[in-house]
């Protein structure tokens, strides 16, 4: 799946996908239908059992 990706060291934006990788400007890539996502690393422990996927908003 293609994606923007912002690099600290060089202050820039990418753009890349299973191809290659190619800079863009900020101005490119907003969008009003734009998202980040957060990943947490879990252990195969913590996984195991669990059936149900939980959405909505952190602690409920």
């Amino acid at each position: 799946m293609p994606g923007f990706d912002f690099l600290i060291d060089d202050n820039k934006w990418y753009h890349f996908d299973d191809s290659h990788v190619s800079p863009v400007t900020e101005a490119e890539i907003k969008s009003p239908a734009a998202y980040v996502l957060f990943y947490q690393r879990r252990s195969k422990g913590q996984m195991e059992g669990e059936s149900q996927v939980h959405t909505g908003s952190h602690g409920q």
